[in-house]
């Protein structure tokens, strides 16, 4: 019986990017996956994708990015973190297309004034795919009534990550990717900074914390 590489990433599509800002972030949605089989014949049941979807808070977005290329490496094997699902917001289904696709919020640290702030506003456009923790996965590969395989049906398995892939990377899926920047991106950006300056100076003023600033910590 031939036996069968099992693939523990999948693609996921950010989308939804918005000026809001609490310290060094900005947000964005996630689409991240869908119940049913997948184009590749990976099968995620409704009970999978409800306990799956649990592990996401506090997932990592994560790549390794090469200067020489000025381009993203995904799934290398030492990645640079640079954003994070945001453990605040519960993610959720959402019926789209004749799909449940499963949603989250994700923060990117767009506004660090160092380079993963540079990089982190890079991703807009790449295409990536999210992994699963292997220690975690469970599967059992099934097969029609003439012994053929049919798919792969996931059983167990928890989040470790959302790899951006490079330009020369393909996806699991196609069209797996982060949204791209509409034309008011630069006026959206000078809000967020303009709001991350106001919010800064409320501080050294002796106003509140950041409310993100122990979350930072904790990320």
């Amino acid at each position: 019986m031939k036996k069968h590489t099992i693939n523990y990433s999948w693609p996921a599509t950010l989308f939804d990017f918005s000026a809001e800002c609490d310290g060094n972030y900005s947000k964005a949605k996630l689409k991240v996956f869908y119940k049913g089989e997948t184009a590749d014949h990976r099968y995620f049941s409704d009970e999978f994708s409800e306990e799956l979807i649990k592990s996401l808070p506090l997932t990592p977005v994560v790549s390794h990015y090469d200067e020489e290329k000025d381009d993203f490496v995904g799934h290398a094997t030492e990645q640079d973190i640079y954003g994070v699902v945001d453990p605040r917001v519960n993610p959720s289904f959402v019926e789209e297309d004749g799909k449940s696709w499963a949603v989250c919020d994700v923060v990117l640290y767009t506004d660090r004034p160092d380079k993963v702030g540079e990089i982190a506003k890079k991703i807009v456009g790449h295409s990536q795919s999210l992994e699963l923790d292997p220690k975690t996965v469970k599967y059992t590969v099934n097969y029609d009534e003439r012994k053929h395989f049919k798919n792969i049906e996931f059983t167990a398995g928890s989040f470790i990550g959302v790899s951006v892939l490079g330009n020369d990377q393909k996806p699991a899926f196609t069209g797996s990717e982060f949204f791209e920047y509409d034309e008011k991106f630069e006026e959206k950006m000078k809000l967020l900074k303009d709001y991350c300056s106001r919010s800064n100076d409320q501080v050294n003023d002796g106003g509140n914390e950041m409310n993100l600033q122990e979350f930072m910590k904790l990320s």
